[in-house]
């Protein structure tokens, strides 16, 4: 969550915001947080920071993250404190999308175990299901072969061999052998921090530089404070 509130004492400096009246004082807040709104999805969309720096990458994959988390983000108001809050609302997370937020804002490490693990796994036993493309490209790295034509031979297996013979828990218990790793009953998960909702002074100055002007009090904003970053 983050707050957008006026620095009145700046503000009676420099802007005379104190002499709006009320509505147009929560008017210039509210259209501040909804400049602050759109820089935040922009950031998702471009997967980074408000500074520009990139996300920490997925482990597997190419997909880009937290894509649903851009409809999430609503604007709470508080008119008697010139106050606005963005924070979040909806989506099919399980839990509340604040929660989901707020770890990939800042980072989490959380512990998971063998019993919560099978939660998130294909449903039954594995037995009846193909291997992955993961598990294939896994098993090709640790150097497993299948059976050649002649007896006692072995060969290369290629990733669609390995999906069309072997099955899921199958795959899985030779990564586990292969591997030769004592079994795990519980691990830690370390989620690295990918901000995106916040600003830097710069930024929060030209939102509400461009709220000033759209409720007609930008008279005094010189169009280079307009410029987005």
């Amino acid at each position: 969550m983050i707050t957008v509130t006026l620095d009145t004492q700046r503000s009676k400096d420099q802007l005379n915001l104190l002499a709006l009246p009320p509505k147009k004082r929560q008017r210039l807040v509210w259209r501040a947080a909804e400049n602050l709104r759109i820089a935040a999805k922009s950031n998702i969309q471009k997967q980074q920071d408000w500074n520009g720096r990139s996300w920490a990458p997925r482990k597997h994959g190419r997909r880009k993250m937290l894509m649903g988390m851009r409809k999430l983000i609503v604007i709470t108001e508080k008119p008697q404190q010139n106050l606005a809050k963005l924070r979040f609302e909806g989506g099919a997370y399980g839990v509340h999308p604040g929660i989901v937020a707020g770890a990939h804002q800042a980072g989490h490490t959380y512990k998971v175990n063998h019993v919560s693990r099978l939660k998130v796994k294909p449903q039954g036993s594995g037995k009846d299901m193909a291997s992955t493309k993961r598990q294939a490209r896994k098993l090709r790295e640790l150097g497993f072969k299948r059976p050649g034509k002649r007896k006692g031979t072995y060969r290369s297996a290629s990733i669609g061999w390995i999906t069309e013979n072997i099955n899921y828990a199958q795959a899985g218990l030779l990564i586990k052998k292969l591997k030769g790793d004592p079994r795990k009953t519980n691990w830690d998960v370390t989620l690295p921090a990918r901000p995106f909702l916040g600003a830097n002074t710069k930024q929060r100055e030209q939102a509400f530089a461009r709220a000033l002007q759209s409720i007609n009090y930008g008279w005094d904003v010189n169009k280079q404070e307009m410029k987005r970053k």
